[in-house]
């Protein structure tokens, strides 16, 4: 039981270390994902206003987090970028009109 707990742990941090930590939007969604992932651990009825239906995902510390990482990478690394954002290396000279 431990060595498999260990493995998994060990597979997360190489996953984590491969994740593009030096951009700040990585950063956000990894803290992010793991203070959410810990709310039902830490204070397993802070759900418990949700419906049945919410609550199967949002018990579990993993499943949460899960969602959460996920829907923060879709809005911070794809849904909000420009994909020229990437082409641009120095400002536009100002349009003057004479």
């Amino acid at each position: 039981m431990w060595s498999c707990s260990a493995r998994s742990r060990a597979s997360g941090i190489q996953t984590l270390a491969r994740a593009g930590l030096d951009q700040d939007n990585n950063v956000l969604v990894v803290a992010v994902s793991l203070a959410v992932g810990i709310i039902p651990i830490t204070a397993p009825e802070f759900y418990h206003a949700f419906p049945e239906t919410a609550k199967i995902v949002l018990d579990s510390g993993v499943s949460t987090g899960c969602v959460a990482a996920v829907l923060l990478n879709l809005v911070f690394n794809h849904l909000g970028r420009n994909p020229d954002a990437d082409d641009v290396t120095a400002p536009m000279e100002p349009v003057t009109t004479s």
